[in-house]
């Protein structure tokens, strides 16, 4: 038996009389302004840096260690981190502006 898969539809294309989302596509167009973005990270592998949790994370703000850079998500133009605090067991993954360079 033969697995039949969705069909693919492009923008602007209809399915049983509904609009496909432009933002299913693969090929998502931003305004200039975020397209021009500097998605360039600030910080490095190995380097030290102080974190300081938004008001709704629940962390430990102090100094972390960078273990992985990772490419921005999504809509989310700020590239982001993988860091580690010692004084926790687990790693988290936060974004560039939670991070400032060690004091």
């Amino acid at each position: 038996m033969a697995v039949r898969l969705p069909p693919v539809f492009r923008p602007g294309q209809t399915s049983a009389g509904f609009a496909v989302p432009k933002l299913l596509s693969r090929n998502i167009s931003f305004n200039s302004s975020l397209e021009e973005a500097d998605l360039s990270h600030k910080f490095a592998v190995g380097q030290i840096v102080h974190f300081a949790p938004s008001s709704i994370q629940n962390a430990i703000s102090g100094n972390c260690e960078v273990r992985h850079l990772m490419p921005a998500s999504g809509f989310q133009v700020e590239p982001r981190y993988r860091i580690k605090n010692a004084e926790e067991r687990h790693e988290r993954v936060v974004t560039e502006s939670d991070l400032t360079p060690q004091q």
